[in-house]
């Protein structure tokens, strides 16, 4: 399927974790950015962190997940993960 197949609201998800794999902190070679799209419509960006000590790390999908959640929201329509491996 071709990116011009996908439907706008899909094409505009993945621009979002796009833009949101920015904000990743890591020291490794994976960037990775994450969009989360709640039954109503709303939508949480989260990145990739990562931390020395491996139990404060945190996956994009993680993020945009928890986020959401801590917002009162349980019901998710779709997400988009998009990942870049640094030069």
């Amino acid at each position: 399927m071709s990116d011009t197949a996908l439907p706008a609201e899909i094409m505009k998800l993945i621009e979002q974790s796009q833009e949101a794999k920015t904000h990743a902190h890591t020291r490794g070679k994976f960037r990775v950015g994450a969009s989360l799209l709640t039954k109503d419509g709303k939508v949480f960006k989260g990145c990739n962190i990562h931390n020395a000590s491996h139990s404060l790390s945190v996956c994009a999908e993680r993020c945009a997940i928890f986020k959401a959640m801590s917002e009162g929201h349980r019901e998710f329509k779709a997400i988009a993960v998009s990942r870049r491996v640094k030069q």
